[in-house]
């Protein structure tokens, strides 16, 4: 018999142990007895015990993980299950593969060229990058990458974390746009309104932005010396008086001191 079970010591101490054991005979095949070694195991049961868990904290991790290889060419030797879904890959195109085939035509070469330094230089690295699925489609991928250095320091392996901001960029994206289109908008304005048509300038304002950007509530603010406060110019709402925002007065409102700053 081979097998491992836990102990419990004179102490009360748990202890993983191993016990092994054989048949001992005479020459005539009678069993004499038993011989065999009882082998206390528990610090490589713990080292297991920790590896397996780590290992599935990888397996499970809610990001994309691959794990490469530094002595080759950057082969991935390990990916998780979520690598796999993030670009609908099947594990055997993956493995034993540089993972530059997620790349594309509309992969930009100023990240592909700060990984490669960074690996170059055995450092850390993190870039937004253009990559592709399986199927062709493109997603924005978050990349974050470390080196994993051996007892002697040298970087034998590298660990790649992968996040799917498609949506994260595309808001951006059309946050920047509506920053460029008020920006213009309001030049324009400023260019083509004489000074007594605020009135105008301010309905023409709320209804533009409306059309231009779907919202349900867009409101003009002014500022009024007389009350020392910003106070609706003109309203365009579909939600109600119920969520109209009235006048702004001076302090923390994030409204008032975008307005003090000049900043959107």
């Amino acid at each position: 018999f081979d097998h491992e079970c836990r102990i419990v010591t004179t102490t009360g101490t748990v202890r993983c142990v191993r016990v092994m054991g054989k048949p001992w005979r005479d020459d005539t095949g009678d069993l004499l007895g038993v011989h065999g070694a009882f082998q206390d195991i528990t610090e490589r049961t713990e080292r297991e015990q920790e590896l397996l868990t780590k290992s599935r904290a990888l397996d499970e991790a809610p990001v994309g993980i691959a794990i490469t290889d530094s002595t080759t060419d950057d082969e991935m030797v390990y990916v998780n299950s979520e690598f796999l879904e993030l670009t609908g890959y099947p594990p055997e195109e993956v493995l034993g593969r540089n993972c530059r085939f997620l790349q594309g035509e509309g992969t930009q070469p100023e990240p592909v060229a700060e990984l490669r330094s960074a690996i170059d230089n055995e450092a850390g690295a993190s870039v937004e990058r253009r990559n592709y699925r399986h199927d062709g489609t493109m997603f924005w991928n978050l990349l974050e990458i470390a080196p994993i250095r051996d007892e002697d320091g040298e970087v034998v392996n590298y660990v790649g974390f992968q996040q799917n901001i498609t949506d994260r960029v595309t808001r951006k994206r059309e946050l920047e746009k509506r920053e460029r289109v008020l920006h213009e908008l309001h030049t324009s304005t400023r260019a083509f309104y004489p000074p007594d048509s605020e009135r105008d300038i301010a309905e023409f304002l709320v209804e533009f932005i409306g059309r231009a950007f779907e919202y349900s509530y867009v409101s003009v603010k002014q500022f009024d010396e007389d009350r020392g406060e910003l106070t609706p110019a003109a309203v365009a709402s579909e939600t109600g008086d119920d969520s109209a925002l009235g006048p702004v007065a001076p302090g923390t409102n994030p409204i008032w001191q975008a307005y003090q700053r000049g900043e959107s």
